[in-house]
């Protein structure tokens, strides 16, 4: 049997990176980096980027 990982649950003891990406109606990419502490109930990192039509 497996033990779990203990986590401290302190703010900024872990975070998380997501790239996420997708396309406008017009067909422009976008793409939009999610930085998530794991411990804190609200997040607002959030950094985007976009190519033109």
């Amino acid at each position: 049997m497996r033990a779990p990982i203990l986590v401290d649950a302190k703010p900024s003891a872990g975070w998380s990176l997501d790239f996420v990406h997708d396309l406008f109606a017009c067909g422009r990419r976008f793409r939009v980096l999610n930085i998530v502490d794991k411990a804190a109930t609200s997040n607002p990192s959030t950094a985007g980027s976009a190519t033109s039509c």
